[in-house]
C-alpha cells in the first residue's frame, strides 16, 4: 500500500490512496486535523481503510499532478534569476499561483460520490457497511405501503367475516342458499314422513331384502325436486347394521321388485326421476331396500329425511 501524500500547496489537501483499487482522492486536511488514525471510505470499491497521519508527517511529498509541479518549477526558476522584482511582476506572478491553485482545487477535488470521510472510527463489520445507509427511500417506503394495504385490508375483511359465520352459521347457509338456490339442504319443518312400513322379502333369485315403505307429507309453501332419504337397520341392542342414503324420487315404489336382482335394484334406488316436482301440500309414496349386509340380525329401523333441494321455478 502506497502511503497517503500531501498537497505541496500550504498543506491544504492531504492525498489518499485506496489500498485496493489504487484510486487516488483529495481530502481536506481540516477535515482531518486532530486525529491519527482515521477511517475512509472509496466508493468505487466499496473498501473501508484507515490512515496513520504519523507517516504522512515523516514522508517525502510528491507533486500532486504535473501542473502544480511545473507551477513550482517556474515560480523558483523567476524568484532565482529576478533579483529585483517589480511589484507589477510580483503581482502577475501571485495571480498566476493564484490561478492554478484555483484550476488545482477544481480539477482534483474529490468527488462526493467517490469518497466519504468517516471519522476516527473503528472499521465496521458485515452488517456495519449497511447500518448507515437506508434500506429503502422514503418513495420506497410509499410504494410498499400503497401495495400492502389492499392485502391488509382484505384479510381483515375475511377475518371479521369468518369470525361472524363462525358464530352465526345460519347466516352463512342462508347467503349460500342465495347463491346456490337449487343446493341441498336440511329438510324444512312442514315437511315430513308418515305411514312408515317395514317388511322382508325373497326375490325370484333367493336371495332376501327387506323394504321400507313410507309417504312424505309436503305442508311446507315450497316445492322440491328432490328429497334424500336416509334409512338404518340395527340389532336387538341398537347398535347399526346397515345404512343407505337414497332419493326418493325413485320409481321403485312403482316396480316389481321380486323380478329384480339387488344390483337392479341398487341401480334403480340411485336414480333420480327428472320429472319429479313435490308440490305444497302434495304427497308422495317411497320404498327403499336393504340388499346386503346382516339383514338376519336386524330387528329396529329408522329413516328421517336427509335433505331436500328446492325446485328452481315453483310450481303452486
Amino acid at each position: 500500500m502506497m502511503g497517503p501524500d500531501t498537497d505541496p500547496i500550504s498543506q491544504r489537501k492531504i492525498i489518499v490512496e485506496c489500498p485496493s483499487c489504487q484510486t487516488r482522492f483529495g481530502v481536506k486536511s481540516e477535515l482531518v486535523q486532530g486525529q491519527r488514525m482515521p477511517h475512509f471510505h472509496c466508493s468505487k470499491c466499496d473498501t473501508v481503510f484507515k490512515v496513520d497521519l504519523t507517516m504522512l508527517r515523516s514522508q517525502q511529498p510528491l507533486p500532486f499532478n504535473s501542473n502544480m509541479g511545473q507551477l513550482n518549477v517556474v515560480a523558483n526558476n523567476i524568484r532565482k534569476k529576478a533579483g529585483n522584482i517589480t511589484s507589477s511582476n510580483l503581482h502577475n506572478l501571485h495571480r498566476n499561483e493564484e490561478k492554478e491553485e484555483a484550476n488545482y482545487k477544481e480539477e482534483d477535488a474529490p468527488d462526493k460520490n467517490q469518497l466519504s470521510f468517516l471519522g476516527d472510527t473503528k472499521k465496521p463489520g458485515f452488517w456495519g457497511k449497511f447500518l448507515g445507509k437506508p434500506l429503502l427511500s422514503d418513495n420506497s417506503w410509499h410504494d410498499l405501503f400503497t401495495a400492502i394495504m389492499p392485502v391488509a385490508a382484505f384479510l381483515f375483511a375475511l377475518m371479521l367475516a369468518s369470525g361472524y359465520f363462525f358464530f352465526k352459521p345460519s347466516a352463512a347457509e342462508g347467503i349460500l342458499q342465495r347463491l346456490h338456490p337449487q343446493m341441498y339442504r336440511p329438510a324444512p319443518a312442514g315437511l315430513y314422513i308418515k305411514e312408515t312400513s317395514v317388511k322382508r322379502t325373497n326375490l325370484d333369485s333367493g336371495e332376501e331384502i327387506i323394504l321400507i315403505s313410507g309417504e312424505i307429507v309436503n305442508s311446507t309453501s315450497s316445492s322440491f325436486n328432490d328429497i334424500m332419504l336416509q334409512a338404518r337397520l340395527y340389532d336387538k341392542n341398537e347398535d347399526t347394521l346397515d345404512e343407505i342414503i337414497a332419493t326418493a324420487a325413485s320409481t321403485l315404489s312403482n316396480t316389481t321388485i321380486q323380478s329384480l336382482s339387488p344390483e337392479m335394484i341398487r341401480g334403480i334406488q340411485r336414480s333420480r326421476l327428472r320429472s319429479f316436482l313435490l308440490k305444497p301440500g302434495a304427497n308422495h309414496r317411497f320404498t327403499l331396500a336393504f340388499t346386503d349386509g346382516l339383514l338376519h340380525r336386524a330387528q329396529l329401523y329408522s329413516i328421517r329425511i336427509y335433505s331436500v333441494r328446492p325446485a328452481l321455478v315453483e310450481n303452486r
